[in-house]
């Protein structure tokens, strides 16, 4: 799983502004589809964990983190809270605003609206679906 963002606002085509750039609110994929398909879109939040960043991520993670974030910043270990039980859909989605580790913010026009859903059991999770074939990478949201 990769953090790819921060500061989320979720626009839905009545033009309401969903999340609001609550910045407790992260951006989260799972490109290898261990998790939840790569091509669901899970925002959560997230909080500094106490344990050793080795005890939270696998090697892999570590690298990528690393290698993404040379010279910037020192890496440090983050525990997402997150559910992946039942849904309900909230909105349709036509755009996505975001933060990253650097200017400026970034936004994203759909294609199409996608569909928002929340968990229904706690803690409080949100899940985009984006359609099959969408490219999510280190430059953000490419396709849809």
């Amino acid at each position: 799983m990769l953090l790819r963002g921060r500061m989320v606002e979720l626009i839905s085509t009545k033009d309401e502004e969903l999340l609001d750039r609550d910045d407790d609110f992260w951006i989260m994929t799972d490109k290898e589809g261990e998790m939840f398909p790569p091509c669901h879109v899970i925002i959560c939040q997230c909080r500094l964990d106490s344990r050793p960043v080795r005890q939270t991520c696998t090697q892999r993670d570590l690298d990528e983190a690393r290698s993404y974030y040379e010279g910037r910043k020192r890496f440090r270990g983050w525990k997402p809270l997150f559910s992946l039980e039942s849904w309900r859909l909230v909105a349709l989605v036509k755009e996505i605003r975001y933060l990253r580790d650097r200017p400026p913010p970034f936004q994203h026009p759909f294609d199409h609206p996608v569909r928002l859903y929340v968990s229904t059991t706690g803690p409080l999770t949100y899940k985009l679906t984006l359609p099959k074939g969408c490219i999510i990478n280190d430059h953000g949201f490419v396709e849809p």
